[in-house]
């Protein structure tokens, strides 16, 4: 895929993990080794709410988000997993259900990433990166 293996693949791997627990099934099905690498590259699997309708859609979009191709797309911290799935326990807690909420409101990460898809900006990233590490110290991210 020529991209750079980060934390954000262990997300991956975590929503692999969610949607066995909440379906019974891997979201990919094959004995093939050639095709399985080539689901998880390429393929999408069947959202788990369209699998078991018991399954809140908001928990089947968390998991989706976890489980999105690219890195980007996927969350950008552990907290802001957790704080999405505490907004599913409290609102079962509360109404006996979870009703489909904007995510990712609290995902902020206090690493500072540029996005792979960039071409021919050497100079501006490092501009970038270089403004990002003398500011770090000065800003507080939210715990």
């Amino acid at each position: 895929m020529n991209r750079n293996l980060d934390y954000r693949s262990d997300f991956y791997s975590l929503g692999v993990t969610f949607y066995e627990l909440l379906s019974g099934k891997k979201p990919f099905e094959t004995d093939d080794p050639m095709e399985l690498f080539h689901c998880h590259i390429a393929k999408v699997p069947v959202p788990l709410h369209e699998l078991d309708t018991e399954i809140p859609k908001a928990v089947s979009i968390i998991v989706m988000k976890l489980l999105s191709k690219n890195a980007d797309n996927r969350y950008k911290s552990a907290r802001g997993i957790a704080n999405d799935l505490q907004k599913c326990l409290t609102s079962l807690k509360k109404t006996g259900k979870i009703e489909p909420f904007l995510l990712a409101v609290h995902d902020i990460t206090d690493k500072f990433q540029i996005s792979q898809k960039l071409y021919g900006r050497e100079k501006e990233t490092n501009v970038l990166i270089d403004v990002f590490d003398k500011e770090r110290g000065r800003i507080n991210f939210p715990k």
